[in-house]
């Protein structure tokens, strides 16, 4: 290219930033361009103060790269700012527009403004885009072109970019952010409607979580079409004054795993949608299926390099195609639409010979303005963002004017990600509606493009309304609906993921199953240790203190009602029977049903799994603490308050810590594994005295705690037996200068904070000969 031509096309780039960045509303004051001294002068206005930035672009740009610097003396606070808007402009790829939006990106860092958005020009080297009404009105693209400003000449748009533009037009530049050259998309979803009590719960703080974040990196090339599932990460804020650490929320953390979930569920039907599309593509340009499928597994079924692959190389593909290779993915294969749809709503299908909808649409009325008649063909998501008619109210203008992100997640919802109708009824609603049912539109089109980001974005926006009632892990719901604060379930991946990476420790949480049936199934020692524990707990002679928390069911104007709940848990089926039955939770309630017919069996053991349950991980065997003498032994943690944790793990760097051993009787543990140790002393839940003052009793050796651990009455159907099951428990406690440091015969610790119960072993049968020293046991590795 001639340099005339390559500066002719600099100043043309850098005559639409001007125009895209200056204006009353943005903090960019000043966008002036030296030719001679090939300089581009920046001054911002932020707060009444000034800032100035020079980009030099030297003459041999693109391949020679652009240099920035502060216009003016050396500042401090601008220094980093520079630095890393100077290492972004080093990569090849970067464009002028992306080069100051990344100044402007990194400005916004340390003065906190909101960065001017000018579409693709400031995040790609596309043209900037026109506000909504108008580019609705242009002719759709040929071959889904763009003229580069930066570059000079047509190149295509990458489907990433494309899809986030759209989504950013219906959700605001501000929720959807795209970052074309890392693949990446940044969600910032509002919290504004939570109540304030569930805000407290998920751990969400005013200052710092107006938004949670959430960063999704797409594979290389056509995103689409890329078999790898895309990385999820929670973007937590920086505390203010320590840069280095985050302010983590609980429901962030939830919202990285919840989206996490939804590509792992949606993403191989995606895939397989894709890759069927590009098949048939090739398929009618004449390629043999069988060389298709070879030349689409070489190139991860991006059409351009399997169809360049197919047109140069088919001598070569014809000495290949007899290999087995990977075949395209098929619905028939497992990977295809799921019978209920992205969202749980039904796939659209047509009648054959009529053209009709059938998925339970309330009607097939046609518009001379709609692509949405049940009669017109299926139209593409680009297709359908350019046929919204140009009298619909400017979502753009709707959305600056503050108008429900969550009510647009919805219209998009009730009307099957069809975008030509969520946008008439929100539009019609004014973006705020209660009955967010009405934003529903009689016809159901089928879609023929799916846009993933849109899709993502509306999901999370309605999702996190309800972050109650699921896992906080696995994001499957919970079995107890009445549950009121955050939850993580029983399977052993998610109790891992909590006890020993600290996954969703940031807050409060309580633990429950997804299902009875799964519990039995992934649990079922610790479900006959349940049942067994609230057995003796229920008919010991101390039951009106101990027998806590007691099933409220069984409680009529603060009576309790004993034989009752025994009679009922005399009537669960042994956990081996219940495992026959656990298919689905409807089998396993059919089951229980046959031992009682007023459904109280199935209603209490539901309760007895999902009450103030502790976290109880079970260690595999090459975990297993060998001197222990016992395959049932379990990472425990019955506490689950972050600040206490906090101060626990704060302690233990600044006076270190040792182990010690808690025996118990079988009737205390129903109570023990629901609360934790405490100091009991002096209360009438106290049962070995305090000769040696009020405390939380530990001893040095298990001999001592194996004599306190007393057998009882259990469960006649328990797989342990019913009379000698002794569990003991493992604690840490910090050697705080107010706890005990040695044992005088035991260690009595008076606060409770600071022990901390990290081991649940139990012994069926009883092992009262096991003599050991805590001391002599390596278990710090475990904590």
């Amino acid at each position: 290219m001639s340099s005339a031509l390559r500066r002719k096309e600099l100043e043309t780039n850098i005559k639409d930033l001007k125009e895209a960045y200056l204006g009353a509303d943005t903090v960019v004051k000043t966008f002036r361009w030296d030719s001679d001294e090939r300089s581009l002068s920046i001054r911002l206005v932020i707060d009444e103060e000034t800032f100035r930035f020079s980009v030099y672009i030297p003459e041999d740009f693109p391949d020679m790269r652009p240099m920035v610097s502060i216009d003016g003396d050396d500042d401090d606070e601008l220094t980093p700012v520079v630095e890393k808007t100077s290492t972004y402009a080093e990569k090849p790829t970067a464009s002028i527009g992306s080069i100051v939006h990344q100044l402007l990106t990194e400005m916004a860092k340390i003065r906190e403004f909101r960065v001017p958005k000018v579409g693709g020009l400031a995040l790609s080297s596309a043209k900037p885009k026109r506000n909504l009404k108008e580019s609705m009105e242009d002719e759709e693209p040929e071959d889904d072109e763009y003229y580069d400003e930066d570059e000079g000449g047509h190149n295509e748009v990458s489907r990433l970019v494309k899809h986030s533009q759209i989504a950013q037009q219906l959700f605001g530049a501000d929720t959807v952010l795209v970052y074309p050259f890392i693949d990446t998309v940044r969600l910032q979803l509002p919290t504004s409607s939570l109540a304030p009590d569930l805000k407290e719960r998920l751990g969400l703080n005013s200052l710092y979580h107006s938004h949670v974040v959430v960063s999704i990196q797409f594979g290389s090339g056509d995103y689409l079409y890329d078999r790898r599932i895309p990385q999820v990460k929670a973007l937590h804020p920086k505390e203010q004054g320590s840069p280095d650490r985050d302010v983590r929320s609980g429901l962030g953390e939830q919202v990285e795993n919840i989206a996490r979930q939804f590509l792992e569920r949606v993403w191989p039907s995606l895939h397989c949608e894709a890759a069927e599309r590009v098949m048939s593509k090739l398929q009618a340009m004449g390629f043999d299926e069988d060389y298709c499928i070879v030349a689409l597994d070489k190139h991860n079924y991006e059409l351009d390099a399997a169809m360049s692959f197919l047109t140069e190389g088919i001598p070569l593909l014809k000495g290949e195609a007899h290999v087995p290779t990977t075949p395209a993915p098929k619905p028939s294969d497992g990977g295809g639409k799921k019978k209920d749809g992205w969202f749980g709503f039904g796939t659209a299908k047509k009648d054959k010979g009529k053209g009709r909808d059938t998925s339970g649409g309330a009607g097939s009325n046609s518009s001379s303005t709609s692509s949405t008649s049940s009669s017109s063909p299926a139209t593409t998501i680009e297709q359908q963002r350019l046929l919204v008619t140009r009298d619909i109210v400017d979502l753009e203008d709707l959305i600056s004017k503050g108008y429900n992100e969550l009510a647009m997640a919805h219209a998009l919802y009730y009307n099957r990600m069809h975008i030509p109708n969520a946008v008439r009824a929100f539009a019609g609603a004014k973006g705020q509606l209660e009955d967010y049912g009405a934003l529903a539109t009689d016809s159901r089109p089928e879609l023929l493009e799916r846009n993933l980001v849109v899709e993502l974005t509306c999901y999370l926006l309605r999702r996190i309304q309800r972050p109650i009632g699921y896992c906080l892990i696995c994001d499957k719901p919970i079995i107890n609906k009445s549950q009121v604060s955050p939850t993580i379930c029983t399977v052993g991946t998610c109790q891992f993921n909590y006890i020993e990476l600290g996954v969703c420790s940031s807050i409060p949480v309580s633990f429950c199953p997804t299902s009875i049936a799964d519990d039995i199934m992934n649990n079922p020692d610790i479900v006959d240790l349940y049942i067994s524990m609230a057995v003796a707990s229920g008919t010991s002679a101390r039951k009106n203190d101990i027998f806590n928390p007691f099933p409220p069911m069984f409680e009529s104007s603060g009576t309790k009602d004993f034989t009752g709940v025994v009679s009922v848990l005399m009537k669960i089926p042994s956990v081996d029977d219940m495992r026959k039955h656990c298919t689905s939770e409807r089998q396993l309630v059919r089951f229980l049903n046959s031992h009682d017919s007023t459904g109280s069996v199935y209603e209490l053991l539901t309760w007895l799994l999902s009450i103030n349950r502790a976290a109880l991980l079970k260690m595999p065997p090459t975990l297993h603490i060998e001197q222990m003498k016992t395959k049932h032994q379990y990472m425990m943690t019955a506490g689950t308050d972050p600040d206490k944790a906090a101060k626990f793990k704060a302690w233990r760097k600044e006076y270190g810590s040792y182990f010690a051993f808690h025996g118990s009787s079988i009737e205390n543990w129903h109570s023990i594994l629901r609360v934790g140790l405490l100091n009991l002393s002096g209360t009438k839940l106290m049962t070995t005295g305090q000769a040696y003052g009020p405390g939380v009793y530990l001893a040095p050796d298990s001999g001592t705690s194996m004599g306190y651990a007393r057998t009882g009455a259990a469960w006649s159907k328990s797989k342990f037996g019913d009379s000698s099951l002794v569990c003991l428990a493992i604690a840490e406690v910090v050697k705080h200068p107010e706890a005990p440091h040695t044992a005088n015969p035991y260690y009595v610790v008076r606060n409770a904070d600071y022990v901390a119960t990290r081991f649940f072993l139990f012994y069926p049968g009883g092992n009262s000969s096991l003599q050991l020293q805590a001391a002599s046991l390596d278990l710090s590795k475990y904590v």
